[in-house]
């Protein structure tokens, strides 16, 4: 994991010109993806897909009421159409996310999310026509061999495959 953290940190670049605010909130929106896909991972033990939805609702429901309150507008008629296709999406994307971590392996699972970075990289060129930097891609590739050392690990440890100090491996 501290490895997988100093590739973010190479991305962040904190103390040189580079280093953005917006990077922090990408770190909070990463944390907080992670603590959801933890927490969906043990609701999924105990609670109906239909009751993590619901929390989930209110979670975002409470959060934004109030700047929502501050800063409403009403919706044109094309708007309220994008929201209702928005919210439809929604609820089934969710609805497989809640299927997936209920019935597969996390660690498997979360693997799986770091296609965001070569959707976030395509989208980034097509729609802005921009490619991440060298240090991104550097803390990027980082990140992700950390990330597959961990999966691998898990994967061992989860099949009770062991090294001992002589290289063997025992069952």
């Amino acid at each position: 994991m501290l490895i997988g953290f100093v590739g973010v940190m190479i991305m962040l670049q904190p103390g040189t010109d580079n280093f953005s605010i917006y990077g922090l909130a990408s770190l909070a929106g990463a944390a907080g993806a992670a603590a959801v896909m933890i927490l969906l991972r043990l609701l999924t033990r105990s609670d109906s897909t239909d009751t993590i939805m619901i929390y989930g609702v209110l979670g975002v429901g409470l959060v934004m009421i109030l700047p929502g309150i501050y800063f409403w507008q009403q919706p044109t008629t094309s708007e309220w159409l994008l929201l209702a296709a928005v919210a439809l999406v929604s609820y089934l994307g969710q609805k497989c996310n809640i299927f997936a971590y209920k019935h597969g392996e996390a660690s498997l699972l979360a693997s799986l999310d770091y296609v965001r970075l070569l959707w976030a990289t395509l989208f980034g060129l097509l729609i802005f026509d921009q490619l991440p930097g060298v240090a991104t891609w550097f803390g990027a590739a980082i990140v992700v061999a950390a990330a597959i050392f961990m999966i691998y690990r898990e994967m061992r440890r989860k099949h009770g495959i062991t090294s001992t100090a002589s290289g063997n491996e025992e069952d």
